[in-house]
């Protein structure tokens, strides 16, 4: 029988890049490899690849496998290497906005990692669609409709889970945004409280409905995704104040949760990205307005929903253990602060 499943994701033509595994109906080829390593000898391991024109070069090139990852490197031959050590093995992991775009990549990677995962968002079918291809890749996923703005579902989800799994020991809180660029004198009371809702209140909620058991077990981790229009306007891109203020909140939310906790052994960080390429950014910027965005940092270079997902995996790991406070910046060095 198949031992794992790796899905090779993106062209192939570039030497080297890192190539993110994705779901496999796009795939056309597959090769079956068997590990011969001592102690893993015999696992049968299984390739599968899009549909690319480079994809006839696959004898050509060498395949290095790591923890949910593949890198392409010129050779004559290929080979596996799969991570043992799953990092977060055991956890029991919510993240909010789990549906699509950063959070969608935060579930994966802490699912790669070995942590099972709650993928709460309001959007139960995006969320249901997530977790069914952790599932089929041998994770463990429960997709949850919730309004994070609202206390009572909050605290509902929270208990579920614990009724189930016993435990939460990270909480990853993604959920935020805005929906559209407009002026101060164009911004209506309702709009203001809607961004602070999703952004601040949402935080605030689902870290509170979640802080007692931690305090109770004195473990946990508590993630906030912030921005970098928190710490600032962005100088080369239109701003929104609703949203900038926001994101201001939640890094501070982050700094004084922390050391309220520490005492607990609970750790309470933040990671402010730079424009991404979501779904949700691609609405409401242009493509000439990210290609701007790209070369006006010095890696001339979008982040990607993976970089902030990775970034979130280190801080739940137990190598950030005496990690807290910290508003993390994954930003290309568009904003060195």
């Amino acid at each position: 029988s198949i031992k794992k499943i790796y899905i090779v994701h993106k062209q192939l033509s570039n030497i080297d890049p890192p190539i993110r595994l994705t779901r496999p109906a796009d795939a056309i080829g597959y090769r079956q490899w068997i590990d011969p390593r001592p102690g893993i000898g015999g696992e049968k391991n299984l390739l599968i690849f899009p549909e690319s024109r480079n994809c006839k070069s696959f004898p050509d090139l060498l395949f290095v496998v790591r923890a949910g990852q593949a890198k392409i490197r010129n050779g004559r031959k290929e080979e596996v290497y799969m991570s043992k050590t799953k990092r977060l093995s055991g956890s029991k992991a919510i993240v909010t906005g789990a549906a699509q775009g950063i959070g969608e990549a935060i579930a994966r990677i802490l699912a790669r990692e070995g942590a099972s995962l709650v993928l709460a968002d309001i959007n139960l079918e995006g969320a249901k669609a997530v977790a069914s291809e952790i599932e089929r890749s041998g994770g463990t996923a429960w997709a949850f409709q919730v309004d994070v703005t609202r206390r009572q579902e909050v605290a509902e989800m929270v208990r579920q889970v614990l009724d189930r799994w016993g435990a939460v020991d990270i909480l990853v809180n993604n959920a935020g945004g805005f929906f559209r660029f407009s002026s101060i004198l164009e911004v209506p009371e309702e709009e203001w409280d809607g961004v602070m809702a999703l952004n601040v209140k949402s935080t605030f909620l689902c870290s509170q409905a979640v802080a007692k058991q931690m305090m109770e077990r004195k473990k946990g981790r508590i993630i906030n995704i912030a921005s970098m229009a928190g710490l600032g306007p962005n100088p080369y891109a239109p701003t929104y104040l609703p949203y900038g203020t926001a994101k201001a909140g939640v890094i501070a939310f982050t700094k004084h949760l922390a050391k309220e906790l520490g005492p607990y052994g609970i750790t309470v960080n933040a990671i402010s990205p730079s424009t991404a390429a979501t779904p949700r950014v691609k609405k409401v910027r242009d493509a000439e307005s990210l290609k701007k965005i790209a070369s006006m940092n010095p890696m001339g270079r979008l982040v990607v929903p993976e970089d902030v997902a990775e970034a979130v995996l280190f801080l739940a790991s137990e190598e950030a253990r005496s990690i807290t406070g910290v508003n993390l910046n994954v930003n290309a060095g568009t904003l060195m602060v």
